[in-house]
């Protein structure tokens, strides 16, 4: 029922001219419904409203998924999943998925049915999201909140997708194409630089360590290479020009032509600025990333030269629970090392890991390394190599927990990604190297101009969402309608259930001697619980967590404090309880891992 009050259907051609039907929301209309039927939304946009009279910046973000068996993938129901939100809001809502507005759940197969597939879709959307009557940069989208009228205009400040997904928005050739870079007009496919005979085109392929070496591509560009592929699209078949020498212009621009495609479009196609496409820091380092990579080579080496290798690391994570929060994920992450994958592994070449599984993995296996391996002479450029590679990744999490200032996090992202990548090319050569071993620099630029670090794991935890409920979802005449009816629903329940920033979880009692505090197991900061049992530090210091306590607006950790023992690199060490008892100001500790 909630659902037919912001559905609206698009009708479309396939590409053979038969009718099709697109079920999506409309923007303005789903906003206003879930502020009017969800306090707790309705009070977090009044207070950006209160915050910020002016223009808003929009985030939008797609990704896809298949429902079901992950070993039995019925590509049938693939789906795209987008969803959008606004940085006014603040990093807290911006973690929430349940803050986020859910428009589109299509399938691959429906998208794909039309000229300009999934491009043209979201041509579609955001032409509606922005340009419609009620759109984001015309007349904007009226909201009452608390009784007081607000008119909410934006623009769109971030395109967020991985590299695959660019690749099928934007039109983009993609990440094994010439140009395998959206952001440097001067970076080509590996080996494809030494074309550039005496230098005079200033060339390098995603190789280079350099980070000074890269050219950024401006607006003008995008638009100078749009323009060329468009007037070639109209001299096709005429004055001469052969497919063959169109593909050829398209293959030199990094484009793929679709005349409905988003970026060919005269009007959307002006969103689309080189500020606004955000490359994924996770999708680049974790999934099939320079991480993922490296761990594997490591490994590798390390069982035939010292017979360690995926048996070990599997050894070691056994029977691991910590953090409690996510001790039935952490009690499984041994498979990530496990014959099945180690099989697959050697198979394709790659490591078969998530991104939450190999966040999760990256500091325990870098603990491994140091106990296992730093010693070995034999090991040593590997370790070396794998060690500025995991500075990388220290790097990204404290920038996007806002540890660290944007501007600061961008120039030292280069410098470590720089160090990295020389080092890997030391121990292996280019011939494991990537176009995501250079897309981390992209990462580092855009970091300049962004305000948050923006990431996948806003729609993949979203995913977890629409996945449940499209895998209960059969019927595929109405698919679309039917997964975002059980969205909505879901969202709106857990919306009203939404508790505030920092609060206990689970039972409570009162805190002996101190009537007006409330001790707890668990306590929630800012969307990352911590319970009794779990190991945290604050600055240098390191506890483990007794109690979570709450007086008034403000919340601590009783900590059974750890004194150090032997340090055994810079990020672990071994230590034992010294009879303190402390109490830590939750807000400013972290979880040890």
């Amino acid at each position: 029922e909630r659902v037919e009050h912001v559905v609206v259907t698009e009708a479309l051609l396939d590409s053979k001219g038969n009718p099709v039907n697109w079920d999506f929301c409309c923007p303005s209309k789903l906003l206003q419904y879930m502020v009017d039927v969800c306090p707790p939304l309705e009070e977090i946009y009044a207070q950006a409203a209160n915050e910020n009279r002016g223009e808003w910046k929009c985030v939008v973000t797609f990704d896809e998924f298949v429902p079901g068996d992950k070993l039995k993938s019925n590509n049938h129901r693939k789906i795209m999943n987008l969803c959008f939100s606004f940085l006014e809001l603040g990093r807290r809502a911006l973690v929430m998925p349940v803050c986020w507005m859910f428009p589109v759940v299509v399938r691959a197969v429906l998208y794909n049915s039309v000229d300009g597939g999934f491009s043209n879709f979201l041509r579609i959307f955001l032409r509606r999201m922005f340009f419609g009557a009620n759109g984001l940069l015309t007349a904007g989208v009226p909201l009452e909140l608390f009784g007081a009228p607000f008119l909410l205009k934006a623009s769109l400040s971030n395109l967020l997708s991985d590299g695959d997904g660019l690749r099928a928005a934007l039109c983009w050739k993609g990440a094994n194409s010439l140009r395998p870079c959206m952001k440097h007009w001067n970076v080509t496919k590996k080996g494809t630089a030494i074309l550039d005979h005496d230098g005079s085109a200033e060339l390098v392929d995603v190789t280079c360590s350099d980070f000074n070496a890269f050219k950024r591509q401006s607006d003008e560009d995008c638009k100078a290479n749009i323009a060329v592929v468009v007037a070639a699209a109209r001299r096709r078949g005429a004055a001469g020009l052969t497919n063959t020498m169109f593909d050829t212009i398209c293959t030199s621009r990094g484009l793929s032509y679709h005349e409905k495609g988003i970026v060919f479009d005269p009007v959307v196609g002006e969103l689309i600025k080189q500020g606004v496409i955000t490359i994924d820091w996770v999708h680049t380092v974790l999934c099939d990333g320079t991480f993922s990579v490296e761990c594997r080579l490591l490994l590798e080496r390390s069982q035939e030269k010292l017979a360690k290798g995926f048996p070990c690391v599997a050894a070691f994570l056994q029977g691991w629970r910590f953090p409690m929060d996510k001790h039935m994920e952490m009690k499984v992450l041994h498979r990530v090392f496990d014959d099945f994958r180690h099989s697959y592994c050697e198979t394709h070449d790659k490591l078969k890991a998530n991104a939450s599984e190999l966040l999760s993995v990256y500091g325990l296996v870098r603990h491994w390394v140091a106990v296992e391996l730093s010693g070995e002479p034999s090991m040593a450029n590997e370790v070396a190599s794998f060690n500025f590679c995991c500075e990388v990744i220290d790097i990204m999490l404290f920038t996007k927990r806002g540890k660290m200032a944007m501007a600061t996090g961008s120039r030292l992202l280069k410098e470590a990604h720089q160090r990295s990548l020389e080092n890997h090319k030391l121990c292996y050569g280019t011939e494991y190297i990537k176009p995501k071993h250079h897309w981390p620099f992209d990462v580092a630029d855009q970091w300049g101009e962004h305000e948050y670090v923006l990431d996948a794991f806003l729609v993949e935890k979203a995913h977890l969402m629409a996945k449940s409920i499209a895998d209960r979802t059969l019927n595929t005449s109405q698919f679309e309608r039917s997964v975002l009816a059980g969205v909505l629903n879901y969202q709106v329940g857990s919306l009203l259930q939404l508790g505030p920033q920092q609060q206990l979880l689970g039972k409570s009692s009162p805190f002996p001697g101190f009537p007006d505090s409330r001790v707890a197991d668990n306590l929630c900061i800012d969307g990352v619980t911590v319970s009794v049992g779990d190991f945290a530090y604050l600055g240098v210091k390191v506890g483990r967590v007794a109690a979570c306590v709450s007086e008034g607006d403000d919340f601590f950790l009783v900590v059974d404090a750890l004194g150090l023992v032997t340090r055994i690199a810079d990020h672990s060490g071994t230590y034992t309880f010294d009879n303190r008892r402390l109490v830590w100001d939750a807000r400013n500790a972290q979880l040890a891992l």
